[in-house]
């Protein structure tokens, strides 16, 4: 019993200090790479085609048919209709009707594409490997080669205004233009970290980070960077970035690492170990991210902590018990998922329930803690194996 008892503590503990950041069930298990969000729907892509959809601040979602099994690299919405993803094979994809249909081209043989970003609904930018660029001024029904830019890789690009576009890539990799992507000047950095994400941080700064917890900004009054720092004190890699609209700024990346400036960077990890690939925000406390094994995160209050939330402990009602082959749920847990843990509380099997019926057979011999969990309520109970 005291055993059970410490269990239930550890629950307790373990989903107050997750309740700012809130896992959502999602109708998968791919890694998700990329976060996009227009108005009130938000979507999310990752590997072998998945392609997810939200039209309730990410709440619930549902997987779309997104015409590819490649891995789907980024994504980008114009408008509610009008939106882009690219792939790993070297695709973009468009959809002028919301995500329900897509139709492909391919751009590159050899090597992926890794960002698209949109100026208006005609003027756009996709790039990747071996540095190639692409370019539209059509909506996307031409899109027409700039060629390699004597770098090893994009992996993210941006329309600063309508005369400046920036990329950013690997060894330290920073591109300028000053005719919306036509041209191309390699900018002095002086670093050999790999820079992986891009955003807007205003109207004359960008905001890039990388490897080893880095951070820079490029300034579009000296077309030139500044000092690039490491702000997580573990050097993670810092794979996305989100600027808020009150000028707050987010950087997310492996490790679970959630970092947001508030009178300087504060670290805000999740309490797992999974490699945050993306952060979008509806406004400046409504937040997504999302990352390894379909996990999706959402937070109402800017990622900061907030007080215990009022969680229901129910007991997990199981038959038979002991057992040695197959158990059985006494509810419709469908979708959710079941955690195993061994009596010293390591998680040891996470099963995506489909049914009621668990296969418990590759588990040896000995006693083990279940757990279900929802945002308001956790079921747990105690199986022996014989």
């Amino acid at each position: 019993m005291r055993n059970y008892n410490l269990f239930i503590l550890a629950i307790l503990c373990q989903f107050t200090s997750l309740a700012n950041w809130a896992e959502v069930e999602t109708p998968t298990s791919e890694n998700l790479n990329k976060l996009e969000i227009i108005g009130n729907i938000a979507f999310c892509v990752g590997e072998n085609g998945t392609l997810l959809k939200s039209t309730n601040f990410g709440d619930t979602w549902n997987l779309l048919n997104s015409s590819t099994s490649s891995e789907i690299t980024s994504i980008k919405f114009v408008t509610a209709n009008l939106g882009f993803f690219t792939t790993i094979d070297g695709e973009i994809f468009k959809t002028q009707n919301g995500g329900s249909s897509w139709t492909g081209e391919q751009l590159q043989d050899i090597g992926a594409l890794n960002c698209v970003d949109f100026l208006d609904e005609n003027t756009g930018l996709t790039a990747g490997d071996n540095g190639n660029i692409f370019r539209t001024i059509n909506g996307g029904n031409t899109w027409n080669t700039l060629g390699g830019q004597s770098v090893f890789v994009v992996n993210d690009i941006l329309l600063m205004n309508d005369t400046l576009a920036l990329s950013v890539g690997a060894q330290g990799s920073v591109l300028s233009s000053s005719d919306l992507g036509l041209t191309w000047t390699l900018v002095s950095t002086e670093s050999f970290e790999s820079f992986s994400a891009l955003e807007k941080k205003n109207n004359e700064v960008a905001i890039f980070t990388g490897t080893n917890g880095v951070i820079g900004e490029f300034s579009a009054i000296s077309m030139s960077v500044g000092e690039i720092k490491s702000i997580d004190s573990e050097n993670d890699w810092l794979t996305d970035l989100e600027v808020l609209e009150n000028g707050r700024v987010f950087a997310v990346g492996r490790n679970s690492s959630i970092l947001r400036t508030n009178n300087g960077w504060k670290t805000l990890d999740l309490d797992s170990t999974n490699d945050i690939q993306s952060i979008k925000f509806f406004n400046d406390t409504l937040g997504l991210t999302c990352g390894s094994d379909g996990k999706i995160y959402k937070t109402e209050t800017a990622g900061a902590p907030v007080g215990t939330k009022s969680v229901l402990i129910e007991r997990l009602k199981i038959h038979p018990n002991p057992a040695n082959n197959v158990i059985t749920l006494s509810e419709n847990f469908e979708r959710k998922k079941l955690e195993v843990f061994d009596i010293n509380g390591k998680n040891i099997m996470n099963i995506n329930i489909t049914s009621n019926n668990i296969d418990v057979s590759n588990l040896v011999q000995g006693q083990y803690f279940l757990r279900i969990s929802s945002r308001t309520k956790i079921y747990s109970g105690k199986l022996i194996v014989l």
